[in-house]
Formats: C-alpha cells, structure tokens, sequence
C-alpha cells in the first residue's frame, strides 16, 4: 500500500514538471531511488524476486535510456521507467510501459489530425505514464 501512495505522489509531480517546464529535476528522480532500493530489498528478503526478474523489471528504462542518446526520449524518462521497474516488478511495469505508450501515441494522432501539433513537438512522457500506472491499478 505504501509503494502506491508513494508512486502516485512522485509520478504526479514529475508530471507537473515535465508539463510546466519540460524537465524533471534530478532531486525528484532521486526521491525515488530510496524507495525502489527499500523495495526490491524487502522483496528480495521475501523471497518474491529473483536475479532475472531484477534485470528484466529495468529493460523499459533501458530501452529509453538508450533512446535519450538520440534525443527522442529524455534523460529522466529512462530514469524513471528504471525506478518504476524496481517498484512495479517485470509484469506490472511491462504493462504500465506499453500502456503509456499507447495512450501517449493515441493522443499524438489526435493532435496531429487536429493541426495542434507538428511532427517534430516534443510531447511531455511522464503525464502518460501517470495515467498508465494508474490505469493499470484500477483496470487491470
């Protein structure tokens, strides 16, 4: 129950951030950083994780910490999938990823057909992803 509260508040501040100025300060990401430590901790300590599920639960931050070097995802965007991995665990953060990304794209195509956006604008991840999680807590 914790890790939700604590998700829900850091996402959605993030959000405010990379909607308002275009960037997530790197404080916010570090908040975050003891939580997924304590959390993969106490999962480890459990007996829920294992070493391949630990690597496979970061692959989406990878994936966009690799597409940073091309400037067609931020920096912190891959951070923050990262962090959400080590929270969320392989399955969850695998639908919560894909989901964003389809929300995200599904709203391009509504801009784009709607002239308010051209195809080089920079489109704000972290408020999809928000949603994303969220949706996945209540839905799936």
């Amino acid at each position: 129950m914790w890790k939700i509260f604590f998700e829900g508040i850091w996402l959605f501040a993030m959000s405010i951030s990379d909607i308002r100025f275009r960037r997530i300060p790197l404080w916010m990401i570090g908040a975050g950083v003891p939580v997924a430590v304590i959390s993969v901790a106490l999962e480890w300590n459990s007996g829920n994780w294992q070493r391949a599920e630990l690597v496979q639960s970061m692959i989406p931050g990878a994936l966009l910490l690799l597409l940073s070097v091309t400037e067609k995802a931020g920096y912190g965007d891959g951070l923050v999938v990262t962090l959400l991995g080590l929270l969320e665990g392989k399955n969850n953060n695998m639908k919560i990823f894909f989901l964003s990304f389809l929300l995200m794209s599904l709203t391009a195509l509504i801009l784009l057909m709607f002239r308010r956006v051209g195809k080089s604008t920079k489109i704000p991840y972290l408020p999809f992803l928000l949603t994303a999680c969220l949706a996945e807590r209540i839905l799936l």
